[in-house]
């Protein structure tokens, strides 16, 4: 696979925007790997929410541009993760930079919980990429991200995996 993102791939970046003060967690499918402790599925991507998304864009974009990493798309839409920023190197491995409308997930969890709103704190988590432990998004935050879209077989493999339960993700 053209730029395979490998757990190797996925710490170091990790690892870069740790070293910029960027505070991420792992979502998506790497995110759902990580709440497992293992690698489930190949990837072509790494997908990272960014804590105070317009601040720390500009030093997450330059850390990941230490890596040889560039901008390919910045988009807005209004979803539960509003803001993408795009990054790619020349062997095509990308990383998607993202935002969440964090009152949303709040509702969303709040509403899969049955309470009016969730604490902040459920849709955070540790996972394992690797032989490292790294933050991730919760398995609920998870599953809500994971819906109102049409999945793709990718997407469907995953929820499958979030609603058998997580292993290894904890608080």
């Amino acid at each position: 696979m053209l730029g395979e993102m490998t757990a190797d791939d996925v710490v170091r970046v990790i690892l870069a925007l740790d070293g910029a003060d960027v505070r991420c967690w792992l979502a998506g499918g790497w995110g759902v790997d990580a709440l497992f402790g293992r690698q489930a599925r190949r990837h072509d991507d790494v997908d990272l929410v960014i804590d105070e998304f317009d601040r720390h864009l500009p030093a997450a974009c330059a850390a990941l541009q230490a890596l040889g990493m560039h901008v390919v798309a910045h988009e807005r839409e209004p979803v539960l993760m509003p803001d993408r920023c795009l990054l790619e190197d020349d062997a095509r491995h990308r990383v998607d930079l993202v935002s969440l409308d964090w009152p949303g997930l709040r509702s969303a969890l709040g509403a899969a919980g049955g309470l009016p709103e969730a604490k902040f704190e459920s849709a955070f988590s540790v996972g394992l990429v690797g032989k490292r432990e790294v933050p991730c998004l919760s398995l609920a935050a998870q599953l809500a991200l994971h819906s109102g879209f049409v999945a793709r077989p990718v997407d469907r493999h995953d929820i499958q995996l979030l609603k058998k339960g997580s292993p290894y993700g904890r608080l």
